[in-house]
């Protein structure tokens, strides 16, 4: 999608010795402090171009932009998916909840992460979770009404025993209040180790 010398401009997060975990930036760790996940990998923060082509994406339904953005996550974190030590992992994606499938018709995190999946070679269980109720949009809204809202609207359906570190992509981070509840369903489901993966954190002003 884009040349080593474009990719090289995008804004993105730096880890230093590869220590891949924004939980351990101060910054990062005020903003969840309550949290059922124990790594949190980004690649950059939700700023231009990324917030623009998560919106192709999603609302122009530029498709295409899915293997893209696969390929800048993948090149990115090379290193990360290289020097993995868990050998039962997993990959799964925050699903969408059925109104919004059916105004989509799509789920932009699936979209990304099968592709992502197939360039790291990690295991990828598209099904593995399952949101059972409605809600309306999440853009705009506050932790506590996020939390709220949220509040058993996810279900695992086909927990995979044997993956004991289970990588939770989502497209964009905002509160984490999704990305928490649903590490705290797999966690009692016998889940080890959660590590939430996404494209784009967006960090406060």
């Amino acid at each position: 999608m884009l040349c080593r010398h474009c990719l090289s401009d995008l804004p993105t997060l730096h880890y230093p010795d590869n220590f891949f975990n924004l939980l351990h930036w101060p910054a990062i760790d005020l903003l969840f402090k309550k949290r059922n996940f124990d790594q949190l990998i980004c690649v950059a923060p939700y700023v231009w171009p990324f917030d623009h082509w998560l919106k192709q994406l999603k609302y122009q339904h530029k498709f295409q932009l899915s293997l893209g953005l696969a390929e800048i996550i993948a090149l990115q974190l090379k290193s990360y998916f290289q020097q993995n030590k868990y050998q039962k992992s997993a990959l799964t994606c925050v699903p969408t909840d059925v109104s919004r499938w059916q105004q989509r018709g799509f789920n932009p995190a699936h979209l990304i992460a099968q592709h992502l999946a197939k360039m790291s070679q990690i295991h990828y269980q598209p099904n593995l979770l399952r949101r059972i109720n409605t809600s309306d949009s999440q853009v705009g809204k506050t932790g506590a009404q996020r939390r709220k809202d949220l509040k058993n609207a996810f279900e695992v359906t086909d927990v995979d025993c044997s993956a004991k570190h289970i990588v939770l992509f989502d497209d964009v981070i905002t509160t984490g209040s999704t990305v928490n509840e649903i590490s705290r369903l797999l966690k009692k489901q016998g889940v080890q180790h959660v590590t939430v993966l996404t494209l784009a954190i967006a960090l406060p002003k």
